[in-house]
């Protein structure tokens, strides 16, 4: 199992969970326009409602107090794990690039002079080349294009007479 951390992915976490941080507001605005209880009279079961809706309203307080903060430090964490991964990759880059020997005979300017030792006399277009005076002249049948393999002799352009010749 391979463990391969994007930091790209820990970032974008990182607003989701702010942006959930944020949402808490509204949250907090619905407690807060539909947890009131008003124009009861002030008899006891009144009281006694009013001090349970009190106390709801208090913890659930508590509660997006809570989860506000725990998204929003999530997300500074988070953060802060893309950007220690960043540098750790970045100093296992390093650290790796240095087991590398450096060459000794590298010029300092970085090129690599890889010119052939021999000039290169080819022609720039092979229409242009004309074969050297003592070279032998191409075999008889060649002229036309036709390329005979090996076997019993015959006319260019008509099949062999005898034998399993081919031309091509």
């Amino acid at each position: 199992m391979t463990l391969r951390a994007q930091s790209s992915e820990l970032r974008a976490a990182r607003t989701t969970l702010q942006a959930m941080a944020d949402d808490t507001a509204v949250a907090d605005t619905y407690k807060s326009d539909y947890m009131r209880i008003d124009g009861g009279d002030t008899g006891a079961l009144f009281q006694h409602i009013d001090n349970v809706n009190r106390d709801v309203v208090a913890r659930l307080d508590d509660v997006l107090t809570r989860l506000k903060r725990v998204l929003h430090e999530s997300g500074v964490e988070l953060a802060l794990v893309a950007n220690w991964y960043d540098d750790t990759d970045d100093a296992a880059r390093q650290r790796s690039d240095q087991q590398i020997p450096l060459v000794a005979d590298v010029p300092s300017d970085g090129g690599i002079d890889d010119l052939p030792a021999v000039p290169d006399t080819a022609p720039s277009d092979p229409g242009d080349y004309e074969p050297p005076d003592d070279q032998p002249s191409p075999p008889l049948g060649d002229e036309d294009g036709t390329i005979m393999a090996p076997g019993p002799l015959g006319i260019p352009g008509q099949p062999p007479t005898g034998g399993t010749g081919v031309m091509a």
